[in-house]
């Protein structure tokens, strides 16, 4: 049974002694706050922990051209990080999002989508320069501000110098080598 007490001193008691109860809050969508590629070409998304205290993990999406297809789910709403090992960011720009699901298999709608940014790039040998061009990064937060284009004459893993500072929408630009 259930019973409430009021101001007045009056207590009310339930006249039904049972019932089915249902939880249809959605838990919040989730925020993607990194999505990066690291130096052996693994992607790694991570988000925000969950508002909603019955959260019980997260499933992970990837776009694979025609729909969103579920990769992995987490368990445990502290669990607010995923390493695509199967990733192949360096064929394509890869898009994710994630939805958080609770205890009662309620599923939150899907995040905004994040992408891997896809450089390539083509040699200018005559002038000892390259043009890169990259897929637009769809920014996280409030905006962004531009690129900044490191290089190494080393290897993949560096040492890495700033070669330039873009600061313009297009995506493209000239790098001296």
């Amino acid at each position: 049974r259930v019973t409430i007490s009021d101001n007045s001193g009056c207590t009310s008691i339930s006249s039904v002694d049972g019932g089915n109860f249902v939880n249809a809050v959605l838990p919040a969508i989730p925020v993607i706050d990194t999505v990066s590629v690291d130096d052996n070409n693994i992607t790694h998304l991570s988000w925000n922990q969950n508002s909603h205290p019955d959260v019980e993990g997260y499933i992970i999406y990837r776009f694979n051209g025609a729909a969103w297809v579920p990769l992995d789910t987490l368990l445990g709403i502290t669990n607010t990080s995923f390493t695509h090992t199967l990733s192949s960011p360096t064929s394509a720009s890869e898009q994710y999002r994630i939805a958080a699901y609770d205890t009662c298999g309620n599923l939150s709608p899907q995040s905004g989508m994040k992408t891997t940014i896809f450089v390539s790039a083509k040699a200018e040998v005559c002038s000892a320069s390259a043009i890169l061009t990259w897929t637009e990064f769809n920014a996280i937060g409030s905006g962004l501000a531009g690129y900044r284009i490191y290089r190494s004459s080393v290897s993949q893993s560096g040492p890495y110098t700033l070669s330039l500072i873009h600061i313009s929408a297009d995506d493209t630009a000239g790098v001296d080598l």
